[in-house]
């Protein structure tokens, strides 16, 4: 059921509903995820240059229609902090 679902927080919110494993923590750090999510969709299917849905989609950093992705160091440790507390407590759980 949870391969069915498209997206890594939606699969995680399922996981949850699914199993006896108390993520609801982690769902105020998913958008993250989300965002982690997304740029790594624009890296892989629009060689790094952020098209204006994506850019709307992001919630933790900002581009533009048209950006080349490029991030900085502080922008990858505010993203990487969340997502590693989300991995460590889900591989916790499993």
């Amino acid at each position: 059921e949870v391969m069915k679902i498209r997206g890594l927080s939606e699969r995680i919110k399922k996981f949850g509903e699914i199993a006896p494993a108390k993520i609801r923590y982690a769902e105020s750090r998913l958008t993250y995820l989300d965002d982690v999510y997304t740029l790594r969709n624009v890296l892989a299917h629009r060689a790094g240059t952020i098209d204006s849905h994506s850019a709307n989609l992001l919630k933790h950093i900002v581009f533009s229609n048209g950006d080349r992705i490029k991030l900085s160091t502080t922008q990858l440790l505010l993203l990487a902090k969340p997502v590693i507390e989300i991995a460590s407590s889900l591989d916790k759980k499993l």
